[in-house]
C-alpha cells in the first residue's frame, strides 16, 4: 500500500485492523517465504495489497500462486491480469490450472469439492517450490459467517462451528500453514483497498449462480435471515468465536490422554475408562491424531461416534473410521490399521522337553529349572500327558484347567483380561486332550500348579 492509500481513512482504517489480527494471532511467526493464493477477484486482490504493506512490518518474502479451474471461456484473461499486476509489483508468480468438469465427469464428487481439493494440491506444490513455509488466502469476515451457516445447515459439532479459522494445516501438505489474514475485514472493506489502489477486480459470475450452495446461502439464504435478523452474520461470526474457546478446552482434554503403548506403524493402546470419559470431540481428536502418525485416512459422522459410545459402554467391538480402526477389549482400546486375518493351519510341531522349541514367531524354552531372567514365564504340572506335547494353533473345543476348573479358552481370555487383537497370535501347548499353557508374544498362561515337581516354562519372540 503506498503512502498515500495508507493516510486515506478508510484503507488506513482496514490496514490497521488487519495488522492487529495478523499480529495478534501470531499469523507470520516464523513465516520468511509467504506464498499468496491470487484469483483475481477483489477479496485476494485487497489480501496482496495489504500483505505487501505488512512485509515491511514483519520482513517477509512475498510470491503469488494463481489457479486456473478452466471453469470460464476467459479464464486466462484473469492469469493474464494477475500475472501482469505481479510484474509490475516485481513479486515473483507461479500458475498452475486443472479442468475441473474433466476430473468430475471420470471421478465424480461436486464441482466445489473437485475445485478446492486441485487448488489446495497446486498450492502445496507452489508452495513447496517456493519454500514458502505458509500460503495465505483472502477469506472475509462474510465467508466466515457463511462457512458457519453451511455447517449448521449441514449437520456439524463444536469443531465445524468454529468455521474458517485463522490458521490450519494446509490440507495437500500438512506441514505447510494455512492463514487467513483478512477474517476481520468485510468484502466491502476489500473493494475500498482496490479502489484505493487503482485496481479493477475480475469478476466470477459463478458468484452469482444459485447452483453452487455457498452462492445460494450468500444471495439468496442469509438475505433472507437478515429480515429475521440484521446482524445474522456477526451472530454467526460470535458463534464461531465461543466454539474456538470452547474447542481449545476439547483439545486441551485430548492432549493430557495419552496412550499406555505403541506398536509402531500399527496401533496406539489407551486404557478405556481415560477414553470413555472424554467428550465425543476429544475422543475424536485422538482417533486424528492416531490416524496422522500412521499417516492414513480418518473420516467420521455422528453415527460413527454413537457407536463408538455404545461399543465403549460395553466394553467390546470395534468401529471403523475409514482407514483406522478403533477395537474394545478387556478395558483397553487399539486405535490402528485394521487387523490383517491371521492366516491359520493345522499344523502343529511336537517340542523337545526339556528343550527350546521355535513355532511360528515363538521361542518357547521347557526345562525342570527356573529361568529367572525370563519376564515371561509360569510354572506347569510335568504330566502325566496323553501323548507327546506339541504346539499348536488354538481349536474350537479347546480347554485348559484354568483357577482351579477346566475352562474354554473365551472364559480363560476374559479372566486373563487378554484383549481380542492379542489373541490371534496365541497358541496352545497341549496332549493329545487338553492344553496345558496358552502363550503368546506377551503372555504365558498356565494353571501355575503349587506341586514341587512342575516344568517351567518361557516364552519369547524371534525374527523368522
Amino acid at each position: 500500500m503506498s503512502m498515500v492509500l495508507r493516510e486515506n481513512n478508510n484503507s488506513s482504517r482496514i490496514y490497521r485492523l488487519v495488522f492487529d489480527f495478523v499480529e495478534k494471532e501470531r499469523l507470520l511467526k516464523g513465516v520468511s517465504n509467504l506464498l499468496i493464493a491470487v484469483s483475481g477477484g477483489p477479496d485476494s486482490l485487497a489480501l496482496l495489497e495489504l500483505l505487501k504493506e505488512i512485509r515491511a512490518e514483519f520482513g517477509v518474502e512475498l510470491s503469488v500462486a494463481h489457479f486456473d479451474h478452466k471453469l470460464r471461456d476467459n479464464s486466462k484473461g484473469d492469469l493474464d491480469f494477475v500475472r501482469e499486476i505481479c510484474a509490475t509489483a516485481n513479486i515473483k508468480f507461479i500458475s498452475g490450472e486443472g479442468d475441473v468438469q474433466d476430473a468430475i465427469e471420470s471421478s465424480g464428487g461436486s464441482l466445489e469439492e473437485i475445485a478446492r481439493k486441485m487448488r489446495y494440491d497446486f498450492l502445496a506444490f507452489a508452495a513447496e517450490r517456493h519454500l514458502a513455509e505458509a500460503v495465505a488466502t483472502g477469506h472475509t469476515y462474510e465467508d466466515l459467517a457463511e462457512t458457519v451457516l453451511q455447517r449448521i445447515l449441514r449437520g456439524t459439532g463444536i469443531r465445524g462451528v468454529q468455521g474458517i479459522l485463522p490458521e490450519s494445516p494446509l490440507p495437500s501438505a500438512p506441514s505447510i500453514r494455512l492463514i487467513r489474514p483478512l477474517l476481520n475485514i468485510t468484502h466491502q472493506d476489500t473493494e475500498v483497498i482496490c479502489t484505493q489502489a487503482g485496481l479493477v477486480p475480475r469478476r466470477d459470475p459463478s458468484n452469482q449462480s444459485t447452483d453452487i450452495q455457498r452462492t445460494r446461502l450468500r444471495n439468496v439464504l442469509l438475505p433472507a435471515l437478515k429480515n429475521e435478523n440484521p446482524s445474522i452474520e456477526d451472530a454467526l461470526v460470535s458463534l464461531s468465536l465461543n466454539a474456538r474457546d470452547l474447542f481449545s478446552l476439547v483439545t486441551q482434554m485430548s492432549d493430557r490422554v495419552q496412550p499406555l503403548r505403541r506398536t509402531l506403524g500399527q496401533a496406539a493402546f489407551y486404557d478405556g475408562k481415560e477414553f470413555l470419559d472424554l467428550p465425543t470431540e476429544a475422543r475424536f481428536l485422538i482417533i486424528e491424531r492416531e490416524a496422522s502418525i500412521l499417516k492414513i485416512a480418518s473420516e467420521t459422522n455422528r453415527t460413527k461416534l454413537e457407536n463408538l459410545t455404545d461399543v465403549l459402554n460395553s466394553g467390546n467391538g470395534k468401529v471403523v473410521f475409514g482407514d483406522i480402526e478403533i477395537q474394545v477389549s478387556t478395558g483397553v482400546i487399539r486405535i490402528g490399521k485394521p487387523l490383517e486375518e491371521q492366516l491359520l493351519d493345522d499344523s502343529e510341531k511336537i517340542i523337545d522337553l526339556p528343550g527350546t522349541t521355535r513355532f511360528r514367531n515363538l521361542e518357547v524354552n521347557i526345562s525342570a529349572a527356573e529361568k529367572v531372567n525370563s519376564p515371561l514365564q509360569s510354572k506347569m504340572a510335568s504330566g502325566p500327558f496323553e501323548g507327546a506335547l506339541r504346539l499348536r494353533r488354538i481349536a474350537k473345543d479347546d480347554q485348559m484347567l484354568f483357577q482351579g476348573k477346566y475352562r474354554k479358552m473365551k472364559e480363560i481370555f476374559s479372566q486373563a483380561r487378554v484383549p481380542i487383537w492379542d489373541r490371534q497370535e496365541m497358541i496352545v501347548l497341549a496332549d493329545l486332550k487338553v492344553v496345558h499353557a496358552i502363550l503368546g508374544p506377551d503372555y504365558c498362561i498356565t494353571e501355575n500348579p503349587a506341586v514341587a515337581e512342575s516344568f517351567y516354562i518361557s516364552v519369547k519372540t524371534y525374527e523368522k
